[in-house]
């Protein structure tokens, strides 16, 4: 059955986001030195900012619409991260940014305009952790098995399943360039935890529900590291475009080559 036949496992809009990450690595003769990228992008100062001049750290993170948005930067790397919205010293609304045919295309659109005032690159890549929402282990190995279609799963007589590969393609847009579609694949139970205080000096942890058990998957889209050519502004921007597609049809439609 080839990629185009097969049909999609979670319908459109199911795929939770936990994460996205666009990491650009700079080329070793290029430093970072002082920017204002964050404010430059989002339009005002950020909330939170961490700086560490003596080793080239900085970071700096707040909300953008609907969304938070976190920069790290250190010699040599650069991470945005997309993240459910929190403010500091608040526990965040939802556990999840929100789903991620609609998380994956304003991230994009963000990155490819910041790209645009960013000379070059070493080598680039694209991150993602997005769960999908399961009743029970049981279903959720169920689903994994269609995901995985290469693997046999006992979804009643297993547990602790992780499974990880890469399947490596060629670029379609910088000529002989692998890009390697790293995908990492669990099921994950989330209890709820909160402090219980009868006694100010007995505090516990306590169990305040029944948890949720989702379906995990882990994305790492990333370019060779022995290709040494760098990227252009535009390869750059053709990069983070044809990443995003190969990270929906993995989520869409499973380890496939």
């Amino acid at each position: 059955m080839s990629n185009l036949e097969r049909r999609k496992i979670a319908p459109p809009g199911q795929l939770q986001t936990e994460l996205l990450r666009f990491t650009v690595f700079l080329p070793v003769a290029e430093k970072i030195g002082d920017q204002n990228w964050w404010t430059e992008l989002v339009g005002v100062e950020p909330e939170i900012r961490n700086s560490r001049p003596n080793i080239g750290f900085l970071q700096e993170a707040g909300p953008i619409d609907a969304y938070g948005l976190v920069l790290t930067t250190n010699p040599g790397r650069v991470d945005w991260l997309l993240t459910p919205k929190q403010q500091e010293g608040i526990p965040p609304i939802s556990r999840w940014a929100g789903p991620l045919n609609e998380t994956l295309p304003f991230f994009q659109k963000l990155m490819t305009t910041w790209i645009a005032g960013h000379p070059s690159a070493a080598r680039l890549a694209l991150g993602a952790i997005v769960h999908e929402k399961m009743n029970s282990r049981q279903d959720a190995y169920r689903r994994l098995a269609k995901y995985l279609p290469a693997v046999t799963i006992d979804a009643d007589g297993s547990s602790e399943l992780a499974y990880q590969i890469n399947r490596p393609r060629q670029s379609k847009v910088a000529l002989g360039l692998q890009i390697n579609r790293l995908s990492k694949w669990s099921a994950n139970l989330f209890v709820p935890f909160g402090f219980s205080i009868n006694n100010p000096a007995q505090a516990q942890m306590e169990r305040l529900g029944d948890g949720e058990t989702t379906c995990r998957i882990e994305l790492d889209i990333n370019t060779d590291p022995a290709y040494v050519e760098g990227f252009s502004q535009l390869i750059i921007t053709g990069l983070t475009a044809e990443f995003c597609e190969l990270a929906m049809e993995i989520t869409e439609f499973g380890d496939i080559q």
